[in-house]
């Protein structure tokens, strides 16, 4: 049984779903400031994260990115209940510009993608876009709260898209769905499970990184595409982006170290939309020291 705080906050996540998106934006960066004021866990990350990755920006630079940075976490945390509760050719719609999808409809119909979405943007309409491109599959981690899963694989599922655990089971559904010539979306950028990792340079960062995305690119021999639907007046701009080319290397080092660069060039397009309160260098080699 949902309890009554579960209950509470699916009926606020409604109802902050039928707000306009352009309230819902405002509703969200204000929400963003008063946590700025607070200095909370998020922000201390924030700033940490822009210290770590752009130590040529001046202190006022960094200042400016981390505080523009927060107010985009703030519009995504509202515009995410949009996303999930728009009919999906309204959100759609919204996406006023679509650059390259050429890039994974042209493919040929036997051969996969990995559509690889950073947390930049909205990666939930980043997803739903790929969704109107061809049959996708979409693996995900369930959320610490159960009571948003099913919402969650509700509203990504709703163009017809199959979802998958990160577990053996949902890696194995993912890559027969691959080997079918389907389109299979994956976030590149969290923290792996111990094992499922290697440090490769991210921001010239030894940063662990998921071994997934090799894996699959070597067994099923797919293409790699970027995607992210950056925030922009009236909407989104949705992009599909070609990755470095060794990301489809054999060796598995080159191969991550391509795929933190495919990271990299995306997040230039609109840093301040990238979500720097993620503790993405949580994880250490042996022998450093916690950087945070």
């Amino acid at each position: 049984m949902t309890s009554i705080k579960a209950q509470l906050a699916l009926a606020t996540m409604a109802t902050i779903g039928k707000i306009p998106l352009s309230l819902s934006r405002a509703l969200g960066a204000s929400v963003a400031r008063l946590a700025w004021v607070l200095n909370t866990r998020e922000i201390k990350t924030t700033k940490r994260n822009i210290e770590l990755c752009f130590p040529s920006l001046s202190a006022k630079e960094q200042h400016d990115l981390a505080y523009k940075s927060v107010l985009a976490l703030g519009r995504l945390s509202f515009e995410i209940n949009w996303v999930w509760y728009s009919d999906p050719d309204k959100v759609i719609s919204n996406c006023v510009q679509v650059k390259h999808p050429e890039l994974i409809t042209d493919r040929g119909s036997e051969r996969g993608v990995i559509g690889i979405a950073p947390h930049l943007g909205n990666w939930e309409v980043a997803g739903l876009h790929m969704s109107t491109l061809g049959p996708a599959a979409y693996m995900f981690q369930p959320p610490k709260q159960a009571y948003i899963e099913p919402i969650m694989t509700r509203a990504r599922s709703r163009l017809g898209a199959s979802m998958h655990p990160t577990n053996i089971k949902g890696v194995a559904g993912v890559m027969r769905h691959l080997k079918q010539g389907g389109i299979a979306g994956i976030l590149p950028d969290q923290n792996p499970d111990q094992g499922s990792g290697e440090f490769a340079p991210f921001y010239s960062i030894n940063t662990y990184t998921m071994t997934l995305i090799h894996k699959l690119i070597q067994k099923t021999d797919c293409k790699v595409v970027m995607l992210y639907a950056l925030r922009c007046k009236g909407g989104f701009e949705m992009c599909y982006a070609e990755p470095p080319e060794e990301i489809y290397s054999s060796d598995q080092a080159t191969s991550l170290a391509a795929l933190n660069r495919a990271v990299e060039e995306a997040v230039a397009m609109a840093p301040e939309q990238y979500q720097w309160e993620y503790k993405r260098f949580k994880k250490v080699p042996e022998g450093e020291g916690k950087r945070y």
